[in-house]
């Protein structure tokens, strides 16, 4: 699209971006799966970078998988897998005893703290509707891509009604002692135990959502000619797979790792490029624009998108840096 609508150098721009994007995504998928991991066996001491090994461990096989089709079915379980955990998290801490709505504090505004420790909630949401990312590749295999219209309104009358509640109800149990990570406030039980376990499922399958576009891509640029081998795409695979593993224990933050990753590439996918695409693609078809439109594309290009991405990067990267003055990159314990 970057190519066909603006130019060959803003498509370059654009490949390697994504390129980077996806990428950056799958450290935090081993974050989290490491985080699943610690809190189902919460009666443990392991450190948090052998969690890492058997993650690495439990994806090495599955990473040979070359297509969508090919995890098409594991990713049906893994999506029913999601909507069962968000449920399970919000009935087992609305039956707690101790987690009542009046044993917290709230706010209907922003929490208390500086500018820039307040607004990385917002990089936290921007990054949670940042799939489009991968939009194009998922409608590449399908069996009838004009079918894609329909998937997408399914898959997202799902998503957004499940992130909106799952967010409110959180906080209306837990106030604002709730955590970025929300399985962690689970209490010490078999509930817990499962329910993270399912987690680390859903993420480990995310992983590989993610790994394919990228390794397909690289090993493109290796050789565009022709196919890699399953040797080729062993190493690259693999490589990518150890990069995400070694970042998972530098930024072995949750919160603030979604944070930069929200702003830095959430931002410009969610903000920039939607507009970018609709106003040229309309202009390219020779079709009139409502003005109401020009006005919103307009609002998100110059205003929200600049913003979004230049205050969230700056406050996520204060964040890490007040979390790494607490703890070194490779701490056996980040408690």
């Amino acid at each position: 699209l970057s190519y066909r609508l603006v130019s060959e150098k803003f498509g370059n721009f654009t490949r390697y971006a994504m390129y980077l994007n996806w990428w950056s995504i799958l450290p935090l998928y081993m974050l989290t799966t490491i985080e699943s991991f610690r809190a189902a066996f919460y009666w443990t001491n392991i450190c948090y970078s052998v969690w890492g090994l058997l993650a690495m461990g439990l994806l090495i096989v599955p990473i040979q998988m070359r297509s969508y089709h090919s995890i098409s079915y594991i990713v049906a379980i893994s999506d029913i897998s999601v909507i069962v955990i968000i449920v399970l998290i919000l009935i087992v801490l609305g039956a707690e005893g101790q987690n009542t709505p009046s044993g917290f504090k709230h706010s209907v505004g922003p929490p208390t703290g500086s500018f820039l420790s307040r607004y990385g909630n917002i990089s936290t949401i921007i990054f949670a509707y940042q799939g489009q990312s991968v939009f194009l590749e998922m409608m590449s295999e399908m069996k009838d891509k004009r079918e894609w219209p329909k998937a997408l309104w399914l898959g997202q009358s799902v998503m957004v009604p499940a992130y909106i509640l799952t967010a409110a109800i959180g906080y209306y149990l837990l106030g604002d002692t709730v955590p970025a990570f929300l399985p962690a406030a689970l209490p010490n039980n078999g509930a817990k135990v499962f329910i993270n376990l399912l987690l680390a499922f859903h993420v480990l399958v995310a992983y590989l959502v993610h790994n394919q576009p990228l390794s397909q891509a690289i090993e493109a640029i290796i050789d565009p000619k022709i196919k890699a081998s399953r040797f080729v795409h062993f190493v690259v695979s693999s490589s990518i797979l150890l990069s995400a593993y070694i970042v998972a224990n530098l930024i072995p933050f949750f919160e603030q790792l979604v944070g930069i990753i929200g702003a830095a590439f959430g931002s410009p996918i969610l903000l920039m490029y939607p507009p970018l695409f609709y106003l040229l693609g309309m202009k390219s078809a020779g079709e009139h624009i409502p003005k109401t439109h020009l006005i919103i594309c307009g609002l998100c290009l110059f205003v929200l998108f600049p913003f979004t991405f230049f205050v969230g990067v700056a406050s996520a990267f204060e964040s890490l840096a007040e979390k790494w003055s607490r703890h070194r990159p490779f701490d056996c314990d980040l408690s």
